[in-house]
């Protein structure tokens, strides 16, 4: 199996949530080139406990 990885960034706000905006668009764009999306990995979170940074991860 071949893995493929996505570093995305939320868009932090201090005093409210984090957000993704664009995962929506990846996984459309990796499932036309033949990938399965198989799940994410957090490899940021933040002092409070959120999300800063995932790797979204595709496998073909």
């Amino acid at each position: 199996m071949n893995y493929t990885f996505v570093r995305l960034e939320y868009e932090n706000h201090k005093t409210a949530t984090a957000q993704l905006k664009q995962h929506r668009e990846i996984i459309a764009e990796y499932a036309q080139k033949g990938y399965r999306y198989a799940g994410y990995l957090p490899v940021q979170i933040g002092p409070s406990g959120k999300n800063l940074k995932i790797d979204l991860i595709f496998e073909k």
